[in-house]
């Protein structure tokens, strides 16, 4: 079986859309598979070759198979060689599409982790998983990271029916002000890693009237009513929220929900599942984290304290911060991202109680904060 790099191949620079024309070569390759069968011991000999020359996988099982917006295969591999000095765990996490019809949908988004991971990973100041192979395949759509399997060290997963304390959320918010202040302002990264058109692309279609009544119908604990069920005016105040942002400010995680955090065997909250990274409003992030985060009550007695202490954060990091005022305004308005993304996720793509949750809290702060009212809606 033939495993090809595209550099290999005598490619040049990759034709497409513009995210695409900064593929690094070695992350650029032919024939990922596609097929579960597929990842077996001969190609992750090759991967992790690349890396650890003489690395040689002997075996390799699947305990389990996650299968959602990205397919998560849990591997457990067997070495019958190891260089010198390295050091490989027994167990990995293969991430990316094996589902035909969802790697159809989001590509993208596998396109845009293993973007990170492989060309912004090593300068992001903030804790992520050990990765130890990152490639794109454009032909085939497909994208794929080989990373640490963090259950094997010992830490748990965010999950939507449980909030975060504000402890936590505070220690989160560090993190984020962090990732935000590394590239705060940085014209050339936030010119060549612009994914936001992307996100603003499937929240537009999901605001097109058959999507909005098959998924926004279906939440039965929370119902929406008056101005927050009119789809055209929330579609309007989604928009006018993008020309009031103007161009992007830093890089975003973009998706920081309950269910892409992790936590250390010590109780630390860390951010995973980079799909929607993209270059934006500091806003988005914070507002997005904070509302799905914590329980409503937890956010009406929090949110004000834990947003002064990411403008510390910042500020710690040496950023310029926004006037209170400017950042009150610019969170308040921002809830409208995490409203329209949770009413109206498709059911397949998560859990139903998940999206209860998530709807329940961001329908209390759009009402809470007035939303619709500060884009432009009474």
């Amino acid at each position: 079986m033939e495993f090809r790099n595209d550099m290999d191949a005598g490619s040049s620079k990759p034709a497409g859309l513009a995210v695409e024309q900064i593929v690094a070569a070695e992350l650029q390759f032919q024939h990922l598979p596609v097929d579960i069968e597929r990842v077996d011991a001969a190609w992750l000999s090759y991967v992790l070759g690349m890396r650890y020359p003489g690395v040689v996988v002997s075996s390799v099982t699947m305990p389990t198979i996650n299968w959602g917006t990205a397919t998560k295969l849990s591997l457990a591999l067997e070495y019958s060689a190891l260089p010198s000095g390295a050091s490989l765990p027994r167990k990995m996490l293969l991430k990316g599409g094996f589902n035909a019809a969802m790697r159809k949908r989001v590509w993208a988004a596998y396109r845009a982790e293993a973007l990170f991971y492989g060309q912004l990973g090593q300068d992001v100041p903030i804790a992520l998983p050990r990765t130890y192979f990152e490639g794109i395949d454009r032909a085939n759509h497909q994208a794929l990271v080989l990373m640490e399997d963090l259950e094997a060290a010992q830490c748990s997963f965010g999950d939507a029916t449980r909030p975060m304390s504000i402890d936590q959320a505070r220690s989160a918010l560090s993190s984020l002000a962090a990732l935000h202040a590394r590239w705060w302002n940085d014209v050339r990264q936030l010119t060549k890693f612009d994914w936001k058109d992307s996100l603003r692309v499937v929240l537009r279609r999901w605001l097109l009237a058959d999507h909005w009544s098959a998924q926004f119908e279906r939440h039965k604990r929370t119902k929406p009513s008056g101005i927050l069920a009119d789809r055209e005016k929330v579609a309007e105040a989604l928009e006018r929220l993008w020309r009031l942002q103007g161009p992007g400010t830093c890089i975003l995680h973009g998706d920081p929900h309950l269910g892409n955090i992790y936590f250390t065997r010590d109780g630390e909250p860390r951010f995973l599942d980079w799909q929607v990274v993209h270059a934006g409003h500091w806003a988005h992030d914070v507002a997005y984290f904070l509302v799905g985060a914590l329980s409503v009550e937890d956010r009406r007695c929090g949110e004000i304290d834990l947003l002064q202490h990411y403008l510390a954060e910042l500020h710690r990091h040496r950023i310029a911060v926004p006037g209170w005022d400017e950042a009150w305004l610019a969170y308040r308005r921002d809830v409208i991202h995490g409203y329209v993304s949770w009413f109206l996720t498709p059911s397949d793509m998560q859990p139903v109680e998940t999206l209860a949750a998530f709807a329940e809290r961001y329908h209390a702060a759009m009402v809470d904060h007035d939303t619709m009212r500060l884009l432009g809606h009474s």
